[in-house]
């Protein structure tokens, strides 16, 4: 309204005025000066300009006022909608997880007895079972084993994703946890034709790590290795620099990881070799619990891949992990021997 106000005026003044002295000097024959008249004109039409000016200021800001508070009207109704969104995922999220640790405690207690009434009649102690029947139930106690790791993962992932898992940090010796493992080897199934190798300084520190979780995710890793090596060999280094160790190597001469897959093998669920895993044990669960336990002791878990090549899985030992005190017990010959 106010600006329709201005414009009127703006228009009507300077032209009401010019006809004034016109009819002064055509009607009545009033002799005027026309420069002053004329400049009285265009000081009403200036005047009425800067009116147009003056309500066009307050007219503008009005309508972005209120287009601001429409636009923040806008946002907040989103924000509450995202808000609100997001509440939801997170409880859902807290009720997979809770369902998860329950649904694992109650698995676990079933699956225990199958473990224990099974490892009695594989005692054979009468010597009443034939061979086959031994065969049988060998491998009734390896899928139970399984099914009893893939229940623990689960437990772990709930876990993790809760917020509750803890390690218990001490000083290791991870020299001598990588000897224990490749002694364990034959327990998962190597095949022939795959040599296994052990690359680990003669004398080296010790580190800061829960032992049990550090064990678990060298286990899966090695795991992983067993079950994609049809052929060559499988590599555990220990790398150090003058006693001080800096990152454990598991290298395999396996099939190898796509490329559009590495990037999300240590998501939960994920398979990195995509159809090729579906002949092969797993649910996608060790390496992204892997990752999570490295992270929780401080250590820093890696991979990269060439397909037809094989795979390296590294976990980096910050200098802060390290018992450097060690290193006064050490001899001067710090070299590097196959296991």
């Amino acid at each position: 309204m106010n600006r329709i106000r201005a414009r009127v005026m703006a228009v009507l003044s300077p032209v009401a005025y010019a006809g004034l002295p016109a009819y002064l000097a055509l009607v009545e024959g009033q002799d005027l000066v026309w420069g002053t008249e004329i400049a009285k004109i265009l000081i009403l039409a200036a005047m009425g300009l800067f009116l147009v000016l003056a309500a066009r200021g307050p007219w503008d800001m009005q309508e972005r006022t209120h287009a601001a508070k429409d636009l923040i009207l806008r946002l907040e109704e989103q924000s509450v909608k995202l808000d609100t969104a997001r509440r939801k995922a997170e409880e859902a999220n807290a009720a997979k997880s809770a369902f998860l640790g329950r649904m694992s405690h109650e698995l676990r207690t079933p699956l225990n007895s199958v473990l224990g009434f099974t490892n009695v009649p594989l005692q054979n102690k009468h010597l009443s079972l034939g061979s086959r029947d031994l065969k049988y139930l060998q491998r009734v106690r390896v899928n139970a084993l399984h099914l009893f790791d893939l229940i623990n993962d689960l437990l772990d992932l709930a876990r993790i994703e809760e917020g509750a898992l803890r390690v218990d940090v001490k000083a290791l010796d991870v020299a001598f946890l990588l000897r224990e493992i490749v002694e364990q080897l034959d327990d998962v199934g190597l095949k022939r034709g795959v040599a296994v190798r052990l690359e680990i300084p003669l004398e080296v520190c010790r580190i800061r790590a829960d032992e049990s979780r550090l064990r678990q995710v060298l286990a899966k890793i090695v795991r992983k290795a067993v079950q994609f090596t049809e052929e060559g060999s499988i590599t555990i280094v220990l790398d150090a620099l003058n006693g001080i160790p800096r990152e454990i190597r598991i290298e395999d001469t396996g099939v190898g990881i796509p490329s559009d897959r590495l990037a999300t093998i240590f998501d939960a669920f994920e398979q990195g070799n995509g159809g090729i895993t579906r002949v092969h044990y797993g649910a996608g669960m060790g390496l992204s619990i892997s990752r999570s336990l490295c992270d929780l002791m401080g250590l820093d878990l890696t991979a990269r891949s060439t397909p037809g090549e094989g795979s390296t899985f590294t976990i980096s030992i910050p200098e802060s992990l390290v018992l450097k005190e060690d290193l006064e017990g050490f001899g001067n010959t710090l070299s590097r021997a196959g296991g």
